[in-house]
């Protein structure tokens, strides 16, 4: 999560995105699913796709990065309801 604020901060997308994507793979792994897990690397392609339209958008790089931001404490911090409710305001 630093290291994606630290890029965010110095606009660096590239270094965002590959943070981004260590970020989610985590997030799947710590699930226990490898159903689960082997979707999201199957999908991985077009998510870097959708992610290098959607953070072009102005102001989206900083609003994505406190929403993982959110969502990172709140798993943390066992919050299951409030990583949920981090992950429901996306907007593009």
């Amino acid at each position: 999560m630093a290291r994606m604020e630290d890029c965010a901060a110095a606009h660096d997308l590239e270094g965002w995105m590959a943070a981004d994507q260590e970020i989610h793979r985590h997030l799947f792994q710590l699930s226990g699913n490898r159903w689960l897990l082997g979707l999201l690397l199957q999908m991985e392609s077009l998510i870097g796709r959708v992610r290098h339209i959607a953070l072009r958008r102005p102001g989206r790089l900083e609003e994505s990065t406190r929403q993982h931001r959110a969502i990172v404490d709140a798993v943390k911090s066992h919050e299951g309801k409030a990583a949920y409710q981090a992950m429901r305001p996306i907007s593009w």
